[in-house]
């Protein structure tokens, strides 16, 4: 028969064995003093077991923590007696890695601290992956925000015409004014020029708006935004691709809304975005009602907008995962089925929601939630 001493021995050995197997890098510590470290430690940090083994683990280094972190560390062991983060560490060479890092206070029958157990799990493949993410996330920006420039382009067109006509009217006026022996007074000459200078001010304004929109900043400032403004812009600047696919558009937009904290350019570039799919399902139908819903109405304390169209709706295979980047059940030549992805990231940045449902007849309806001033 085993003595009980002689089984503790046994366990604690089987304990060690299997904690020397296990990918995760392991320290045991008592009072800041490092008793013991497994074969993977060894391995992700560079250094032996005899070169930390009685050393100190605070001068040793390892974690690259900040003063908030040491802070935060040092609360949570009182009160939980557990700690989690991730952090990078330092190896033996100076190169560093990310590392999710859990620290453990063990405490014996009468409560006291015995030992304390940090452990390092090698996450560099997970931080790699992320720092993808982020980059396919700036990509699909940079291309949303391309097609929605090739979106306005001809709406734009259309805006600067218009004030440019007058602008060329006045002028003409003008010259027959100074053919004619009749020549316009000062008054009327100066209102003239007047007018023209207001018209001048509109093409500066979509001249302006147009380049803060292909100038979008990584990190966009927010202010107070009037939606049904938003919309009604938008609506203008798309007008003339509407009524050339022969849809017709629907305002349904209550009025006196609280306004929402966003970043009006690139609320311009979601409406825009949901308004071209809106657009591009209709061209798939075979009847001549096509009609483009506008809703906008306050739900507790969100302001909501709604795109409503009576087009094709979407697969229901796809309907899970619209969102996602990739997914699209568009020709080639029409998208990547990056821009509802996009839609998704700059709502959920401005403190909302979005969601895509078929509706009962037919089409789609795009509802897009916002945090409302109220």
């Amino acid at each position: 028969m085993f003595s009980n001493h002689l089984k503790t021995k046994l366990r604690l050995n089987t304990v060690l064995r299997l904690m020397d197997v296990i990918s995760e890098g392991i320290i045991s510590f008592s009072s800041g003093q490092i008793n013991w470290v497994n074969h993977a430690f060894t391995s992700l940090t560079g250094y032996n077991y005899d070169e930390v083994v009685g050393r100190k683990f605070s001068n040793l280094k390892l974690a690259q923590l900040t003063d908030e972190q040491l802070v935060e560390v040092e609360e949570s062991l009182i009160k939980t007696g557990k700690w989690r983060g991730n952090v990078q560490v330092q190896r033996k060479d100076g190169s560093a890695f990310y590392c999710q890092l859990a620290v453990n206070s063990l405490h014996n029958e009468a409560g006291f601290l015995e030992h304390s157990v940090a452990i390092f799990t090698d996450i560099t493949g997970e931080e790699k992956f992320k720092q993808e993410q982020l980059r396919l996330q700036e990509l699909s920006a940079a291309i949303q925000k391309s097609a929605s420039l090739s979106a306005m382009s001809a709406g734009m067109v259309h805006e600067i015409t218009q004030p440019l006509n007058s602008i060329k009217m006045i002028i003409l006026g003008l010259l027959y004014w100074r053919d004619d022996s009749n020549c316009a007074g000062t008054e009327e000459l100066y209102e003239k020029l007047g007018e023209a200078a207001r018209e001048i001010g509109r093409i500066e304004e979509i001249i302006r708006h147009m380049r803060s929109f292909a100038t979008l900043s990584r990190e966009p400032e927010f202010e107070e935004c009037n939606i049904n403004g938003s919309i009604a812009r938008i609506m203008k600047i798309l007008s003339q691709q509407l009524s050339a696919r022969g849809i017709k558009c629907i305002s349904e937009l209550t009025e006196n809304l609280p306004a929402i904290n966003a970043n009006l350019n690139r609320l311009d570039a979601v409406l825009i975005n949901l308004l071209t799919n809106a657009m591009q399902a209709l061209d798939q139908v075979e009847h001549n009602k096509k009609e483009l819903i506008c809703r906008t109405f306050l739900e507790e304390r969100y302001v909501v907008m709604q795109i409503i169209d009576n087009g094709i709706g979407i697969d229901e295979r796809i309907l899970d995962c619209i969102f996602e980047p990739f997914v699209t059940t568009k020709a080639p030549h029409q998208g990547m089925g990056l821009g509802l992805s996009v839609v998704h990231n700059v709502i959920t940045r401005m403190g909302g929601k979005v969601a895509a449902s078929n509706n009962e007849d037919r089409g789609a309806t795009f509802t897009i939630k916002l945090p409302a001033f109220l």
